[in-house]
């Protein structure tokens, strides 16, 4: 009679323990992935940053003058959206320009 209710208990015990021991484990893994998500990000933030730039375009007369938004740089003058677009990707051809909403439609590139 101890034996079966020795081994009743000892069942009861470890199912417990892996219960509580699945919980930390399932938490860990969680810890893990938000770590590399996390990581993934910065990296993923860091090849934007190298591969693209921000710009802002003003109309001035009948041309259209773009600039480097964070150092206000002069980047290029075109005539219209895609002799600028050309003008900047030939200056400089490993960029993707990013430029808001808001003033494309300002010089009315929309």
């Amino acid at each position: 009679m101890w034996i079966l209710f020795a081994f009743i208990f000892g069942a009861l015990v470890g199912w417990k323990l892996r219960e509580i021991i699945a919980k930390i484990v399932v938490k860990n893994l969680q810890k893990q992935i938000d770590n590399i998500e996390e990581s993934l990000e910065q990296q993923v933030q860091a090849i934007i940053e190298k591969s693209s730039m921000h710009i802002y375009i003003e109309k001035y007369d009948n041309s259209f003058l773009a600039y480097d938004f964070n150092t206000h740089l002069f980047l290029a003058k075109a005539d219209n959206k895609i002799e600028l677009q050309e003008a900047l990707a030939i200056r400089f051809p490993d960029k993707t320009f990013i430029c808001s909403e808001t003033n494309m439609n300002e010089v009315g590139f929309s």
